[in-house]
């Protein structure tokens, strides 16, 4: 799976800013920004990390904040 099609699962799975929130958790994921991701899209994305993502997806379901989630919190 790439990148971008991880974003597109995440993004079906969750309900509210959804497309922001699938983003976040990608690049935090993988440790990568904004410029990477857009530039990455196309990377393949490994096992362990596919998991991770799954994982950050279910406490988010489960009504958790992402910012607690991910241990930080973006300002504008």
């Amino acid at each position: 799976m790439v990148i971008s099609e991880l974003i597109s699962k995440i993004r079906a799975e969750l309900s509210d800013n959804a497309e922001f929130e699938a983003r976040e958790i990608v690049m935090s994921v993988l440790g990568i920004n904004r410029n990477e991701l857009i530039i990455n899209s196309r990377k393949e994305v490994g096992c362990g990390e596919i998991k991770k993502v799954a994982e950050i997806v279910n406490r988010r379901k489960s009504g958790e904040p992402l910012q607690y989630i991910l241990g930080e919190a973006e300002f504008m």
